[in-house]
Formats: C-alpha cells, sequence, structure tokens
C-alpha cells in the first residue's frame, strides 16, 4: 500500500464515501446556503485570480465527498493537468469556489473535493474567494498557471 493510499484509507476508514469533514453550510428556507447570489455571479463573470485558504475552518454546501475523487487530487495527473476528477467542462467546476456567508463564514460551494486534498496533505487550497482583478494570472495547480490570455493548446505545449 502506498503512502497515499494509506492515507485515504484511514481518512476514509475504508469506506467509498463518507460526510465531509467540516461543520455544514447554513441553509435558507428554500435549502440553498446563504451565500449572496449576487455574489456568486459577480465571482462566476469576472477573471479568475485564485487565493490560498485554509481548508480546516471552512463550512460545507454539500454532506458527502467521494474517495476516488479526493485520491484524484492527491495525484500527479491533477498537479500536471489541472484536469478536475468530474464535470471538466463546467465553468463553475474549473476552480474550487469558496465565498463568505451572510455571516462571514467561508462556505465552499465548489471543490469540497480539492478541500478535502488539501486539508489531507495540510496545504492551502487554492479557491477563487472574491470578484478577479482583470487581467490577473493565477496557480491552478502548485505546478499549473493559468493565463487569462492563453489558450488551453498553448498551456498544453507546456506541458
Amino acid at each position: 500500500m502506498t503512502d497515499t493510499e494509506e492515507l485515504l484509507a484511514t481518512f476514509f476508514r475504508g469506506a467509498p464515501k463518507m460526510a465531509v469533514p467540516w461543520k455544514p453550510a447554513p441553509r435558507s428556507r428554500r435549502d440553498r446556503t446563504t451565500v449572496d447570489r449576487d455574489l456568486i455571479t459577480t465571482v462566476m463573470t469576472s477573471p479568475v485570480v485564485l487565493t490560498e485558504i485554509d481548508p480546516v475552518g471552512l463550512r460545507a454546501s454539500q454532506p458527502w465527498i467521494l474517495m476516488e475523487h479526493v485520491a484524484h487530487y492527491l495525484t500527479e495527473t491533477w498537479y500536471v493537468t489541472g484536469r478536475t476528477s468530474a464535470d471538466h467542462h463546467h465553468p463553475a467546476n474549473r476552480f474550487p469556489l469558496v465565498l463568505p456567508d451572510h455571516q462571514g463564514r467561508l462556505t465552499i460551494l465548489s471543490g469540497h473535493h480539492r478541500a478535502a486534498a488539501a486539508r489531507l496533505l495540510e496545504r492551502p487550497l487554492l479557491a477563487r474567494v472574491g470578484p478577479g482583478a482583470p487581467g490577473g494570472e493565477a496557480m491552478v495547480t502548485p505546478t499549473m498557471e493559468w493565463h487569462p490570455n492563453r489558450s488551453a493548446s498553448d498551456v498544453a505545449t507546456d506541458l
């Protein structure tokens, strides 16, 4: 068993899925997180800027994480390509999205599996946490930079 497999087996206690290791985000009456929808729209329509945040004290907007997806974010494939474990082409899944709720508590809206991997490795999570700066560059993974004026094929030639 590799160190990564052992780490995952311990964290997940041998199960393929587990409850998220964070407190749940508060919910509104419509069973939605209490993050301002206008803020979500602003962030999702702004240029991408990623910020390092501590994954330990976050709130979760989903109840479960799957071992296979957390394992993906512990692999070299993730660090080299930045390819997500699921929903590869969905804009909301491209980068983790962590926003404050109405009381200022940071809530994971997207990227629970990446946050769990960061927590396991005791590393910061790279996430969108607010509106981006125009023309900003960002680190997608510790080894991959994102440049707003470069095409995917330009980035692929760097690999």
